[in-house]
């Protein structure tokens, strides 16, 4: 396959990926409304009310806002076709037919069936969640990344928009490990227990993405919601909202996409106390008129400009 005929099937599907875009929104606003009209302190039971707070127009209309709003219209049409169509191309690996012709085809252990397809969906939904997070965790800790990842970081207020907030090299490099560790981790399978993919698995696993990216835009709101005790195991909003924070205390915290299990064994979990209050952004020196992505064209080439600073060691 080459990137062209990619590209032409990722287009092909854009008004389903357009539909699928406004009903995660619709979703969420649904969600919101439904946490402020159970949850919200002084709330008024109004619909108007609900809808106020959880579309906020100080948030909407704040500077930080205007540039998510406009690289969520270019991520949606450019950015991510292509990123999708390359992922494609280059980082498809048929591991099984590898390990097949290296060391012998396995006998099925298992018959193909609910059994095996739960089993492939569960292993490959957390391999691929894996690979998002030690891709997360690269972007903290290595500067070069950093210089990428920072403007995700130096929004000032979030709003679903946000969840779009992503340079296109950001989103290269995270796709790149989600396809890797999910093709390896569903390729070893599939090896050891002598099977091939099912179709309910592949199913699967675009259903849980959908409603996943949904809970993905209430965790770039301001809505802090709790899934109370599965906080152990999913990364609810009001601890993804953490790791947006500009203070020092919350730095690299909270580094998961969906599950919060690798926070909780690799050490990066902070669990915020009840009414805990922070501001997001990069940090103390580079918010307000200090931001340095203040317009869009400093949010895609700034990324350079702070790298070439590392790599020359002026700052």
């Amino acid at each position: 396959m080459t990137l062209l005929p990619a590209l032409r099937s990722v287009y092909a599907d854009f008004p389903h990926t357009l539909l699928n875009n406004g009903g995660m929104i619709a979703a969420f606003i649904l969600l919101g409304i439904g946490f402020y009209l159970l949850f919200e302190p002084g709330r008024r039971l109004s619909l108007r009310a609900a809808l106020g707070h959880v579309i906020r127009r100080d948030f909407f209309r704040h500077r930080s806002s205007r540039v998510d709003m406009l690289h969520f219209v270019l991520t949606t049409g450019f950015w991510m076709p292509l990123v999708s169509a390359i992922v494609t191309v280059f980082l498809t690996i048929n591991l099984l037919a590898f390990l097949t012709a290296h060391f012998g085809a396995r006998a099925t252990l298992l018959q193909n069936g609910l059994v095996i397809g739960l089993l492939q969906f569960a292993v490959i939904f957390v391999c691929r969640d894996f690979g998002a997070y030690v891709a997360h965790w690269l972007l903290h800790k290595i500067p070069l990344l950093w210089s990428v990842h920072r403007t995700h970081h130096s929004a000032e207020v979030l709003t679903f928009f946000t969840s779009a907030r992503v340079h296109p090299l950001e989103y290269l490099h995270m796709q790149g490990f989600i396809a890797i560790f999910g093709g390896l981790g569903g390729g070893v399978l599939l090896y050891l227990t002598g099977t091939t993919l099912q179709a309910p698995p592949v199913l699967f696993l675009v259903g849980v993405e959908l409603f996943l990216q949904t809970l993905g835009l209430a965790q770039h709101s301001h809505l802090p919601i709790s899934y109370g005790r599965l906080d152990y195991v999913l990364l609810a909003p009001v601890l993804h909202q953490l790791h947006h924070s500009a203070e020092p205390r919350h730095r690299d915290r909270n580094l998961g996409s969906s599950l919060s299990v690798f926070d909780w064994m690799f050490g990066t979990i902070y669990v915020p106390r009840m009414r805990e209050t922070y501001r997001w952004g990069l940090n103390e020196d580079e918010l307000g008129e200090n931001n340095p992505h203040r317009r869009l064209r400093d949010f895609y080439l700034e990324p350079a400009r702070h790298a070439w600073r590392l790599l020359t060691r002026r700052g």
